[in-house]
């Protein structure tokens, strides 16, 4: 290899690992629902506040109930009413070490979306959580008890 092929494979090297580098600070692409909403920080949120998630919600791991709906299983927390929820991946740690939290999120957020609307439920508001520039999930407000409708889809019921 020559000087000059070696330094251009050196920066090409440089380069691709300063994108991949890259890619693990940036935000990923969020649903269109939550588009221009603030995002969440997962390191600051908690069960009480800042929606007082009383069902299935651990200060530590956040979402505990299981769902599976459309053959996707994902955790979800909710409020005492049911119309603020929160949505994650069923493995959190694991989807944010292989790279697919943010695949999750997105989906978890989609089958949810079609599972309420079909019960006519109607989502008004949605935030993404985020922590370190990483999509853990989102926080949801609808127009009824969403939670009522996923609980019915748990995994294990307790």
């Amino acid at each position: 290899m020559t000087y000059r092929s070696k330094s251009l494979f050196n920066g090409l090297l440089a380069a691709s690992g300063l994108l991949i580098l890259g890619g693990c600070g940036t935000a990923t692409a969020i649903v269109a629902d939550a588009q221009g909403q603030s995002a969440i920080s997962g390191l600051s949120m908690g069960c009480k506040k800042p929606y007082g998630l009383t069902q299935d919600c651990s200060g530590f791991s956040g979402a505990t109930r299981l769902v599976r709906v459309a053959d996707f299983e994902y955790k979800i927390a909710g409020s005492e009413n049911g119309d603020i929820i929160l949505m994650m991946g069923a493995k959190p740690t694991a989807d944010a070490w292989s790279g697919r939290s943010a695949e999750v999120a997105n989906i978890a957020y989609e089958v949810t979306k079609k599972t309420l609307l079909d019960e006519g439920i109607r989502i008004t508001q949605v935030q993404p959580v985020s922590t370190a520039s990483v999509l853990n999930g989102y926080v949801i407000t609808a127009d009824g008890d969403a939670y009522s409708v996923l609980r019915a889809f748990s995994v294990n019921d307790e």
